[in-house]
């Protein structure tokens, strides 16, 4: 007899499974998936409204996270997080143009407090020019600084700047008082020839909404339905949740232990290294196909990808791995995703399936090779089925 703790476990498989799917597959069949899932039935969408609560408890602090954890949460929850209009998303954007030869370069600039210009000016400097700032300094002055080879603040135009070592150059003093200023530079004139290159991107941290939200919150799964999900992301990114029917812990990019207590229980019970056992190889012939699908009452961990022959002149990335080898599909008898790792692929390379309830695989190698596709299935446990 299915229990509503029973209900609870697998809505938290279902929102791990969500959370942690591959970035391959997101930009493919699943895009959007949190945003519009295509999912239906009671379980499932249990398991969709606790990995919306988690991105929007993400977003309420998304610098409490390791950033590989964070950039996962990004990954799976922005769509959504920008459906719903729930703090902004993080953005790389290119300082300024060129300024990267060890030549003398003509900076515009300005220093802001509150959004208001308070200082601006022009002056030459010896590049590479690799940023600008305002702070406070230790004696609580707020000030501007290039970061360059050396300035001449009494000059405007192509003059000598002499080289004082890479580092902070200070620019403008905007004050003794108020917020911690900004800085920009509005032009860089060369000098010389500007063949450099460009500085790297400026990263800009997601921002979280302006009131964050509370940690319980009710969601509506059914017609008539309405639960309250209490679900909090812990340091390492693991989420513990409750329905009303015990702590579930998931731990869907790695960062922690799973487990549960209370009404609930761990998400997987496998040992660790735990794929399943090998079915039938299956070889795709020059350029063919190979597909299968698990037995009754078992899923499809993975496959094993071998290859027997490659062409003379095939496209590599190293000796080893060797690029654009097959098109991987993993889903079910109907519904087939494609898995992108096939286009770099080493001899025996395993490709995980993307989810833990998948059935059905195919390969297609590309023209010059010949694959053997050993298959991965776990049967279920009886609980299971």
């Amino acid at each position: 007899m299915v229990t509503a703790g029973d209900i609870a476990a697998e809505a938290g498989k279902t929102a791990r499974n969500i959370l942690s799917i591959p970035a391959g597959v997101i930009g493919d069949a699943y895009a959007g998936y949190i945003k519009d899932p295509p999912l239906e039935g009671l379980i499932p969408n249990v398991g969709v409204g606790v990995a919306r609560q988690a991105c929007r408890r993400y977003a309420d602090n998304p610098d409490g996270l390791p950033g590989a954890v964070a950039a996962g949460f990004e990954r799976v929850c922005r769509p959504y997080l920008d459906d719903i209009g729930y703090g902004q998303a993080p953005t790389l954007e290119k300082p300024f143009e060129g300024g990267q030869c060890q030549a003398v370069y003509v900076v515009a600039y300005t220093g802001s407090q509150n959004g208001e210009v308070q200082v601006s000016g022009t002056i030459a400097a010896l590049g590479p020019i690799q940023g600008i700032r305002g702070r406070i300094t230790e004696t609580g002055a707020r000030v501007v600084e290039l970061n360059c080879r050396g300035v001449n603040l009494g000059s405007d135009t192509c003059i000598g700047v002499a080289n004082s070592g890479q580092g902070w150059y200070l620019l403008a003093g905007i004050g003794s008082s108020g917020p911690q200023p900004t800085a920009s530079i509005t032009s860089i004139t060369p000098c010389a020839a500007d063949n450099c290159g460009n500085p790297p991107p400026v990263f800009t941290k997601p921002k979280p909404p302006t009131t964050p939200g509370p940690v319980s919150e009710p969601y509506a799964p059914g017609p008539g339905v309405n639960i309250d999900i209490d679900l909090t992301i812990g340091p390492t990114g693991n989420i513990t949740f409750n329905i009303g029917t015990g702590p579930i812990t998931i731990d869907p990019f790695g960062g922690g232990d799973e487990g549960g207590d209370g009404g609930g229980s761990p998400v997987s019970g496998l040992p660790p290294g735990d794929i399943g056992s090998p079915g039938a190889p299956a070889e795709t012939g020059e350029g063919g196909a190979a597909s299968g699908c698990a037995p009754a009452n078992s899923v499809l961990v993975g496959i094993k990808i071998n290859i027997l022959v490659s062409p003379e002149y095939g496209s590599e990335y190293d000796p080893l791995v060797r690029r654009g080898v097959c098109y991987a599909y993993m889903g079910t008898s109907t519904n087939l995703a494609l898995e992108p790792s096939g286009v770099a692929l080493r001899s025996g390379q395993m490709l995980f399936a993307p989810l833990d309830n998948l059935t059905c695989w195919e390969v297609r190698a590309n023209t010059g090779y010949v694959l053997q596709v050993i298959p991965y299935y776990r049967a279920l446990e009886a609980e299971e089925v």
